[in-house]
């Protein structure tokens, strides 16, 4: 017999047992891919899924627990608010409206070659080159105090 390894195939049998699903509050966030949580069995710590884009305090989740402790406990699953009003997540989509909300003190866009926002024949395109395009129907600019128009030249029609 050679000293090669044999790979059994099909299903690989393990003493370790199974992860548990088990319900949960979060605390708080201690970073953006770890939290806190509060469960029947106590407060636990566990990491956040990649497919969940965010959670936030009191939302209601759930974990998978490894119960041997071998591995980190894992959010798996966030469950929604109970109301708009509820949320400080800082995007909310409406799935009946098809309306989605990004809030934040401050938001950047970044796009290697555009950044383009649309609404019917109205558009906002940023470009590479430092090309800024507003182009619709009708364009207001309002100011309070002083509304400056600069560059090398100005064009009218």
């Amino acid at each position: 017999m050679n000293n090669t390894q044999r790979h059994a195939i099909g299903p690989q049998t393990s003493s370790e047992p199974d992860p548990k699903p088990l319900w949960g509050e979060v605390i708080a966030m201690t970073s953006q891919t770890e939290a806190l949580i509060d469960t029947q069995t106590g407060t636990r710590r566990a990491l956040v899924a990649t497919h969940i884009p965010v959670v936030i305090e009191g939302q209601r989740v759930l974990l998978m627990s490894h119960r041997a402790g071998k591995f980190p406990d894992l959010i798996v699953a966030a469950y929604p608010l109970q109301s708009d009003a509820d949320s400080v997540a800082p995007f909310v989509y409406d799935a009946s409206t098809g309306a989605l909300r990004i809030r934040g003190v401050s938001l950047t866009l970044v796009g290697e070659q555009e950044v383009a926002i649309e609404c019917g024949s109205s558009s906002f395109v940023v470009t590479h080159d430092g090309s800024v395009k507003t182009r619709g129907e009708r364009i207001l600019s309002a100011a309070v105090e002083v509304n400056r128009i600069e560059g090398g030249s100005i064009e009218f029609n």
